[in-house]
């Protein structure tokens, strides 16, 4: 195939986000794996495209746990051949502008910390928060973190402006956001899921977006969730390798990674209101952001909010102790003086043991053995 002209050619990026469900028997998480982790990472290895695959700790912490190296092995591939770029998510699928600002934060780093202790050159540009769930207390933590770009939902953005950016890449707070197109992602989806032509598609999309684009090069982002290929989607996979075949083919698109988008096009301040990617334009109206996690029509949610901020707080509560524990004074021996355990140290000992017993109760049966030996020992 010839190389096409990269200074006239319009931009197509393909977001998969991937996701581990919450507290999977497993048994029911070997099927999933089976039916869709596997094959599409090995698809995406065969073909060589140049994608974006977004993975959370959550979901590498279990394929590492329940003995999947191979998978492990594949994306380490991935990344060290460079065509397909790994995006950043928070380590266990939360709904992040829902969260404290703390919370967040601990999810963002979570996620980083861990994957570079696995794969150790861990490295992410972009950041593709769960459900496109965003919200602009993220950016500030994306910021500090050293993330380049965040993967938005362009349904709230279309609220407030006609098109989304098709020449321009918005930027909030000095961070740049690419704005999904939840047309073209649902259509992909749609397709995947009910047996439908990639090429057709494909074709399809590159006609309505070349008449938008106009003749000026655009681009054009495309995130779905991985839930809808190989699990009980037959030919979906198929479905993705023929849309990206058809892609290849053209002269006037080129499929580039996210952050490839950044470098052709120019970065400019824009207005990109909270949403995900399952909010409508009504819901948008009536300030429900965030349905179906919240709502303020239903009682339950209320409840159950209510419920996560006490928890959180507990958290807050449970480390302040911890942190008073270790106040200097409880580990203070006189030299030569006696050897038996000061008062202070008791009082620092018995809240540690508290700390340990709510927060890690299979470690209280060591915890209170080495509380016992400390009684026998000298300094």
């Amino acid at each position: 195939m010839e190389s096409k002209d990269q200074s006239s050619s319009h931009s197509l990026s393909i977001l998969l986000c991937m996701a581990c469900p919450p507290e999977s028997l497993s048994r029911g998480f070997h099927r999933i794996y089976e039916a869709s982790h596997s094959p599409l990472l090995h698809l995406l290895q065969e073909m060589n495209r140049p994608l974006s695959v977004s993975i959370p700790w959550g979901l590498t912490e279990r394929w590492h746990s329940d003995g999947y190296h191979d998978i492990l092995r594949v994306c380490s591939q991935l990344r060290r051949g460079g065509r397909v770029e790994f995006v950043a998510g928070a380590a266990y699928h939360p709904i992040l502008p829902l969260l404290p600002k703390e919370a967040i934060e601990r999810q963002i780093v979570h996620d980083q910390v861990r994957h570079r202790e696995l794969y150790g050159d861990w490295n992410c540009r972009g950041f593709a928060p769960p459900e496109l769930a965003y919200g602009p207390e993220i950016l500030p933590v994306l910021a500090e973190q050293g993330y380049q770009w965040c993967c938005v939902d362009d349904v709230t953005y279309c609220c407030l402006s006609e098109t989304p950016p098709k020449h321009h890449v918005a930027t909030c707070a000095g961070l740049s956001l690419l704005l999904r197109s939840s047309l073209w992602s649902s259509a992909l989806v749609s397709a995947a899921r009910g047996g439908g032509s990639g090429k057709l598609l494909a074709q399809d999309m590159m006609k309505g977006l070349g008449e938008w684009f106009g003749t000026a090069p655009g681009y054009a982002v495309l995130a779905v969730d991985t839930e809808c290929f190989g699990l009980h989607r037959k030919g979906s996979l198929n479905c993705l390798a023929d849309f990206l075949q058809e892609v290849e083919r053209s002269a006037d698109f080129r499929l580039v990674p996210p952050s490839e988008i950044l470098r052709r096009f120019p970065g400019r301040e824009d207005e990109v209101p909270p949403g995900s990617w399952r909010t409508t334009p009504e819901q948008f109206w009536e300030g429900e952001f965030f349905v179906p996690w919240q709502s303020r029509y239903s009682q339950a949610h209320s409840y159950l909010w209510e419920l996560t901020e006490i928890a959180v707080q507990s958290v807050a509560k449970l480390q302040e102790r911890l942190d008073r524990s270790l106040h200097s004074g409880f580990f203070w021996w006189e030299e030569g003086g006696d050897p038996a355990l000061p008062g202070s140290a008791t009082q620092g000992l018995r809240t540690m043991l508290d700390v340990i017993a709510a927060a890690a109760p299979e470690d209280l049966d060591r915890a209170l053995e080495l509380a016992a030996r400390l009684d026998d020992a000298a300094p």
